[in-house]
């Protein structure tokens, strides 16, 4: 065993996995991760028995490194003594996988990640069905009852989460009807009070309410920025747009044919700051411009931009 652990001790400063077979059907299996961490895996009797994690903890306490030679240690003397064999005992090291876990063989699918509750207990179903009865599994682990438990779980667990989601979702619509009504009645109260106080700030405040801000006059809109004109991808046909203008209502589009005195013309309106225009003659020089309108009236036009139509 003393020789063993030396041999363990100096495998574990490799980065290849190492495979300890000890006896027919034991076997340990010992990764190392990074620097005093190590990965154990324990195999007794063909059963898988469990595993050390990364950051060598057993069972959630955390082990250091000669704890962990320790424990391989105890581990192998007792199953020794069990079998009769401590004299001449020479386990054997490969660098190797596991045996279950050898290549070119073909492995069970866990595959519940996408499913949903109800398909995950139907498989569940499916894989306690799959076990009961096969001469292939005659000690599954775990056995098909506590795999039909679960999957029983998972079905009243979900059934109590759709109750609960139902039960949320009527009482979420029953405080948003309180919360209208009770926004209603507050209007209905706002009313009042402004007929009440003449529109005295003063007397409004004494009610509870805060007063809105007046609203200070817009004046003369500016003229639109940015006026950007591109060929679409139909012929005779232009997108525009251009930066919009506070107060704006609506803008007015103008379009005017090549020429030394340009004559525009009203080809459209928008009410949002872009629009599509057509109608044009393919490889024609065009000139547009935009001018915002609002309660003031009609600003000053934009820099025409030309274009040369698609």
């Amino acid at each position: 065993v003393a020789l063993t652990l030396t041999k363990v001790a100096l495998t574990l400063s490799k980065h290849s996995p190492l495979l300890w077979n000890f006896l027919p059907g034991h076997s340990i299996f010992v990764r190392k991760l990074l620097p005093g961490c190590v990965s154990l895996t324990l195999v007794f009797s063909g059963l898988y028995v469990g595993t050390v994690g990364a950051n060598r903890t057993v069972a959630g306490i955390l082990i250091s490194s000669r704890m962990f030679l320790a424990l391989i240690a105890e581990l192998v003397s007792g199953l020794c003594a069990d079998n009769n064999k401590t004299g001449g005992f020479k386990p054997s090291l490969t660098s190797a996988l596991p045996e279950h876990r050898k290549v070119n063989m073909s492995y069970a699918k866990i595959g519940m990640a996408t499913l949903n509750p109800p398909a995950k207990a139907a498989y569940l179903r499916r894989l306690a069905a799959g076990v009961t009865g096969n001469p292939n599994f005659t000690a599954p682990t775990p056995n098909a009852t506590a795999i039909l438990a679960k999957a029983d779980a998972i079905d009243t667990s979900y059934n109590e989460a759709m109750a609960a989601r139902l039960i949320s979702k009527s009482k979420t619509s029953a405080m948003d009807l309180q919360c209208a009504e009770a926004e209603a009645m507050v209007a209905q109260l706002a009313s009042y009070v402004d007929g009440a106080s003449n529109g005295d700030a003063t007397i409004i405040e004494s009610a509870g309410f805060s007063t809105r801000a007046t609203p200070s006059p817009i004046g003369e809109l500016r003229a639109p920025t940015d006026l950007q004109v591109l060929p679409s991808e139909h012929s005779g046909s232009a997108d525009v747009s251009w930066q919009s203008v506070r107060g704006a209502k609506a803008y007015s589009i103008e379009r005017a044919e090549e020429a030394a005195n340009l004559d525009y013309k009203v080809i459209g309106n928008s009410t949002k700051k872009q629009a599509s225009l057509n109608s044009m003659v393919s490889g024609k020089k065009y000139w547009f411009r935009v001018a915002a309108i609002g309660s003031a009236g009609q600003s000053a036009w934009s820099d025409p931009v030309p274009l040369f139509a698609p």
